[in-house]
Parts: structure tokens; C-alpha cells; sequence
């Protein structure tokens, strides 16, 4: 039996096998429980969440979300983050339908995943409306059926939307938001 230090080498090997297997499971397990991206949705009725644009077609108003990263010591970058537009619910709870889910794109980018940093936040717009139709549109491809009768389904109203956050790295979550259309033009609002 070879000895070091009067020691016998099966009992090194043994303690060095048992330091890297912890080593690996704190690289692999511990760590990213501690240190993992930290999102939040943040909303609410300012003209940063609901702004009004102009284009050749007049003029639109778009509900944004805040997709946040928040800045703390144990927050680190979200990996190919993006988030789906899951389902639509009308005043009566009902789930409206035919409806796809779907990526939303982030607002200027026009793509659906990107990382998001430490401390970084994005805008994703949700719906938005037109001022000379009155109904939602989403800022995503939805079945030209539920367009087709999007003013008796999408007209004048409360609506829940239900949306997901999904990534590389963190768990993914869903949240619900509360919008309201009203009867005309301008009154695109988030309910709280």
C-alpha cells in the first residue's frame, strides 16, 4: 500500500473526488439558485405604458409592458429572453377564441428573444388600438378569424391577458394584466 504523508492514496483519491464533486455541484446547483436573472413586469396608466403614436394610417395607442431585470447584487443577465401572449379573456372570464398564442415583439428591436442585462429594462407592446376602428389589435399574428370579427370580439370592454416570460437561464413565469377599451378612441387604459 503506497503511502503519503502516512496516508494511504485511495483515501486522497477518495477526498479529492468528494471536493470535486461538491465543486461541481455548487457550480452546477447552488450558484444558480443564488445568482439568476430577477424579472419583473412592471406597468401602469403613465404616457410611457400607454403612448400614443402617429403614422401614415393616423393615430394609434399601444398598452406597453416593462420587462425589467432588476439591478441587485445577486441579479445577473437573462439569456434569450422572451415573452408569448398566452390567452385573452373577455368581462365574462371566457376565453376568446380561435386564438394562437404568441411571441410579442419588443418594442424597436421588432424581434421576440434577446438578453437582457443586469439592471437593463424593455419595452413589449401588448395591444394597441386605431382611432378609426374600434377594436384591439395585437402587435403579433392572430388568426384572420378572430380579426374577421374582432369588433364583436374585441370591441369596447375589459380583457384579461395572460402572458409568459420564458428563457435559457431562469424559471419561467405568467402574470395577468387588466386592460380596458373603451368606446372610443384614447380611453386604452390598464385596470388595477
Amino acid at each position: 500500500m503506497v503511502k503519503l504523508f502516512g496516508i494511504d492514496l485511495e483515501y486522497y483519491a477518495f477526498a479529492l473526488s468528494m471536493f470535486a464533486l461538491f465543486i461541481s455541484m455548487f457550480k452546477d446547483f447552488f450558484l444558480p439558485l443564488i445568482f439568476k436573472p430577477r424579472l419583473k413586469i412592471v406597468m401602469n396608466n403613465t404616457e410611457s405604458f400607454v403612448r400614443t403614436a402617429l403614422s401614415s394610417e393616423g393615430r394609434s395607442r399601444y398598452a406597453r409592458i416593462l420587462l425589467k431585470n432588476q439591478d441587485s447584487f445577486f441579479s445577473k443577465s437573462a439569456k434569450q429572453c422572451y415573452v408569448k401572449l398566452l390567452e385573452i379573456r373577455d368581462n365574462e372570464n371566457n376565453v376568446i377564441q380561435p386564438f394562437d398564442q404568441a411571441p410579442l415583439n419588443w418594442t424597436v428591436y421588432h424581434n421576440t428573444k434577446n438578453d437582457l442585462a443586469k439592471g437593463e429594462s424593455h419595452f413589449i407592446d401588448l395591444v394597441y388600438e386605431k382611432e378609426h376602428i374600434n377594436h384591439l389589435f395585437f402587435p403579433t399574428s392572430v388568426p384572420n378569424s378572430l380579426m374577421d370579427n374582432a369588433d364583436e370580439l374585441l370591441g369596447a370592454g375589459n380583457y384579461k391577458l395572460r402572458i409568459g416570460v420564458y428563457g435559457n437561464n431562469f424559471n419561467s413565469f405568467t402574470k395577468t394584466i387588466k386592460i380596458q377599451k373603451g368606446d372610443t378612441f384614447g380611453n386604452l387604459v390598464y385596470v388595477t
